[in-house]
């Protein structure tokens, strides 16, 4: 007991074990550094690191690493000539974080001059323990500067008018503010402005033409692999014609004005860009040709023979160039024409079908003659009587009237009927007979409907053929001549013939009846 009160008083006691370190909040495989922080003047330390590198230390002063993330456990015990001291032990005393990790960022680009590139997106994101964000940099200056503001796994970059890398590294606070190292950079690469060039020329067609050829005068240019696209504005707003790329463009036959424009493509690592359109030529159309109206002088239908057939005429319309207006006619139904000429004439109507026709002719670009504006008239043949007898379906002899036959009581012959056909005209609906009945050796019977010697008119016939009867006597004694002779014949247009047309009957004395020839 007196010895443990002098070493009290003299402080000869054990080491109180104790300890500090500079960094409670390293990174996997970051060396920290122990410090002994014993009383009593230790001259031994048996130091034990959980999960450390060393995990044991004999040194006053040790410097460890851990492999691992986590909370670490720190022991030590300290000691010196008057003994081993207590085990000082720091239960999770060493926060072991992991190192930032930059990951990965996408793609690369090629855009057009002035776009704005695709979103950069985050193919990995960074890792690590306390991520607090990112930090993206851009090259557009000539070297990497911060980009304010920038702090999203991703990043959208602005328009750009050149090309430009951007690159992202990962922020992380343990313990202290820690950061990546930068990602590979992303290259935004950025065409050069696409050229228009210039084509031509200006035209005026007739509608329908085929335009002449559209030609580059000035071409396109870029920095890629140079195509172009031609634009229509046929429907009324331009459209792209597809498959034109070349460098100018055939237009097909158009029927109305039109506008055609181009731009250049300029196709580099997959991506077309493309110039403003250039100024558009114009294909103006005109009209083709119209032929002069024409009207019809006799405006009839159905004409005689004979008549001058002539035409009034307006004007001819459209073209372009020597524009001439031209007429002809024909009086066989098209077989054969007069010469075409730029004055009208009239002409004689020949029976048949006859015609007048106008057109005119243009010398314009695409211009055709014009499709021809007719008239016609039906021209009837002159009527002409054809008289018959007997009539169709009678018999071979003159008719006796049942009426006027026989008579019993005084055994003598009655009245017979002779019956002349006329024909209708070729052509007529109705027609009209002027005729007479002329005769020898008989006495015609006072009821007779056609009397001898008289002229009778027989107007709106309309049927096929018209019948004219005369009642004779006394054929059984003697011999009757008879004769029609149609003076006029119209038809129902008023085509009029007034040469005599005759038919002589003679009927000879037979017993009884009679016969004629």
């Amino acid at each position: 007991m007196m010895i443990a009160s002098i070493r009290n008083v003299h402080g000869c006691n054990p080491p109180t074990s104790n300890f500090s370190v500079d960094n409670t909040t390293p990174v996997v495989n970051e060396t920290i550094n122990f410090t002994d922080a014993s009383s009593n003047n230790p001259d031994g330390w048996n130091w034990t690191f959980t999960g450390g590198t060393p995990a044991t230390s004999t040194v006053q002063n040790p410097s460890v690493s851990y492999s691992t993330s986590g909370y670490k456990t720190v022991s030590l015990r300290a000691s010196n000539i008057w003994g081993t001291g207590n085990t000082e032990t720091k239960t999770n005393y060493i926060n072991v974080g992991i190192a930032p990790t930059a990951g990965s960022i996408g793609s690369n680009q090629t855009i057009c001059n002035g776009d704005t590139p695709a979103l950069l997106t985050s193919v990995t994101d960074g890792g690590g323990t306390g991520v607090t964000g990112y930090e993206w940099q851009t090259n557009a200056s000539g070297s990497y500067v911060t980009i304010s503001g920038a702090i999203a796994a991703t990043y959208q970059p602005p328009a750009l008018t050149a090309t430009t890398s951007y690159r992202r590294r990962t922020v992380a606070v343990h313990g202290i503010t820690r950061y990546s190292a930068y990602t590979t950079a992303v290259t935004i690469t950025v065409q050069s402005a696409v050229g228009a060039g210039v084509i031509a020329t200006d035209q005026t067609i007739c509608s329908g033409g085929t335009p002449l050829a559209l030609t580059s005068t000035t071409g396109g240019s870029g920095s890629g692999t140079i195509s172009y696209e031609w634009q229509t504005d046929a429907s009324g707003s331009y459209v792209t014609i597809s498959g034109e790329t070349s460098s100018g463009y055939q237009p097909p036959a158009i029927t109305a004005s039109t506008n055609y424009r181009r731009r250049t493509v300029s196709l580099l690592s997959g991506i077309n860009c493309y110039s403003s359109y250039t100024t558009p030529v114009a294909i103006t159309v005109v009209a083709q040709p119209a032929a002069p109206s024409i009207t019809k002088d006799p405006f009839d239908a159905i004409v005689c023979p004979g008549q001058t057939l002539t035409i009034n005429s307006a004007s001819g319309t459209g073209g372009t160039g020597t524009i001439t207006d031209e007429y002809r006619y024909s009086t066989d139904d098209g077989s054969n024409w007069s010469s075409w000429s730029n004055s009208i004439s009239g002409f004689s109507s020949v029976t048949g079908v006859n015609w007048y026709e106008s057109r005119r002719t243009a010398t314009g670009t695409g211009c055709n003659t014009s499709l021809s504006n007719q008239v016609s008239w039906i021209v009837n043949p002159t009527p002409i009587a054809v008289i018959s007898f007997p009539p169709d379906g009678s018999s071979d002899c003159p008719q006796l009237s049942s009426d006027q036959g026989f008579n019993a009581e005084t055994g003598q012959l009655g009245y017979t009927i002779v019956t002349f056909t006329v024909d209708r005209p070729v052509g007529a609906s109705t027609w009209d007979i002027d005729y007479m009945i002329t005769g020898t050796n008989a006495t015609t019977y006072a009821g007779s409907p056609n009397p001898l010697g008289t002229t009778v008119s027989a107007t709106g016939i309309s049927s096929s053929e018209y019948e004219i009867e005369i009642w004779i006597k006394n054929i059984e004694t003697t011999t009757v001549t008879l004769t029609l002779t149609v003076d006029k014949i119209w038809d129902s247009i008023g085509c009029l013939n007034d040469s005599d047309v005759s038919l002589q009957v003679v009927i000879l004395p037979l017993p009884a009846i009679g016969t004629f020839n």
